[in-house]
């Protein structure tokens, strides 16, 4: 009689497998939210990656997309070379780095798309057009090229230049593995891997002033764990970028560190869209859609493309989002997204009237957004009213690097 007494007691208590918060049942894709602060490791990992090696888009698709869309895109021939590394460890900004990671990167993707368009145009296929990239790829794991970065002052610039540019050669490199032999690939994954634990510091709860890199190198991460097939960094990955959103949540869905960034404020948290739609569309490439999820502790990805394009469209609203949650504490990063700019750039970007930046030099997030989203058309007339609109399907700088260079041939 007293087992059974104990027994009904603890009926109510048991949960019989399902997870619940605040008293009711979640679904399955609402897990991810409440485990940001769970530590992952093998023996329990929440997500797997259904298709292993895939990013952006399958090989065969991305090459009828740049097929049938040859004429709105250019491919160019570029020289695959190894630019010459002169970076001083004190360069906290340096363009150097800028220049070199991103000439790697995007030179890579234009050179097997351009090796693409013209085998179709002609009549007797080159069967080893791919060998210069393959012997490419295999002299810059020899080499250790990447991993040679001097580490800067600022610990995160080479970081985010590695986060915003490489995505496009992880890119290539998915679409050419295949060609490889099983040994190869096997040093190729470990070179990104290595490239990956290196930097794995560039955003945590005590370095996370500048929230848009944090979300750009854990792109790249996310984008190697689904290459190279490694389920742990994969769970790492989706950890970490729910963590950095979260650490982000205002009233509004505008994103609350780097819209602290003074005239910069609204520049920055347009630039993170574009590693947040990446993460968004290769994560639901996996089976696993965050898009209609609560990113932030209040916002879904909707929600938050409106507030940032409704502060764009009424400037005013980012100075009162900087009265109510206060300004960066360092005069450089209130400053940072306008120093690399010439006058005439500035001159176009520059909103005199509220003393702000609004860049949209990099707008190639908008595709995946438009691709991901099940109702884009109210954000998508906000994006079609900003001043200083600079918008371009065949761009290849910028954002639009980070996110495959071609997102006409992608984002279908």
């Amino acid at each position: 009689m007293k087992s059974l007494l104990v027994l009904l007691i603890l009926i109510p208590t048991l949960s019989w497998g399902l997870t619940f918060k605040n008293g009711k049942q979640i679904s399955e894709s609402e897990k991810v939210l409440i485990t940001s602060d769970v530590e992952v490791k093998n023996k329990n990992l929440l997500y797997t990656i259904s298709k292993p090696g895939i990013v952006y888009i399958e090989k065969k698709y991305f090459i009828e997309n740049l097929i049938k869309n040859s004429n709105h895109i250019k491919c160019y021939y570029k020289a695959l070379i190894f630019p010459k590394i002169d970076i001083k460890v004190q360069d906290q900004h340096s363009f150097t780095a800028h220049d070199v990671i991103e000439s790697i990167g995007r030179n890579m993707l234009e050179r097997w798309c351009h090796d693409q368009i013209s085998n179709s145009k002609i009549l007797n296929p080159i069967e080893n057009n791919n060998l210069k990239l393959k012997e490419y790829f295999l002299e810059l794991e020899n080499s250790k090229y990447l991993l040679k970065f001097p580490r800067p002052l600022d610990d995160i610039q080479f970081a985010y230049e590695i986060g915003r540019f490489l995505p496009s050669l992880l890119f290539t490199y998915s679409l050419m593995r295949d060609e490889f032999t099983e040994a190869e690939k096997q040093k190729i994954d470990k070179m990104f891997k290595d490239l990956v634990n290196k930097y794995q510091y560039v955003w945590n709860i005590s370095n996370s002033g500048k929230a848009n890199k944090g979300l750009y190198f854990n792109n790249f991460s996310l984008l190697t764990a689904i290459i190279i097939n490694d389920e742990k960094l994969f769970n790492q990955s989706i950890k970490k970028f729910i963590q950095i959103m979260k650490f982000n949540t205002t009233e509004t869905g505008f994103m609350k560190k780097d819209g602290k960034r003074g005239e910069c404020g609204l520049s920055y948290n347009l630039h993170a869209l574009t590693p947040i739609m990446s993460t968004l569309w290769n994560l639901k490439l996996q089976g696993v859609d965050l898009t209609k999820e609560k990113l932030s502790h209040n916002h879904n990805m909707d929600e938050i493309v409106f507030a940032i394009l409704d502060i764009a469209n009424n400037p005013q609203k980012l100075k009162d989002f900087q009265k109510k949650y206060g300004l960066s504490k360092s005069i450089g990063s209130q400053k940072s997204c306008y120093q690399w700019m010439n006058i005439s750039e500035f001159e176009t970007y520059y909103n005199k009237e509220f003393d702000i930046i609004m860049p949209f030099h990099g707008s190639g997030w908008f595709y995946a957004y438009k691709a991901l989203s099940p109702n884009p058309d109210l954000n998508l007339k906000l994006f079609n009213q900003v001043n200083n609109l600079k918008f371009n399907i065949d761009k290849k700088s910028g954002d639009s690097n980070t996110i495959g260079v071609f997102p006409i041939a992608i984002y279908q």
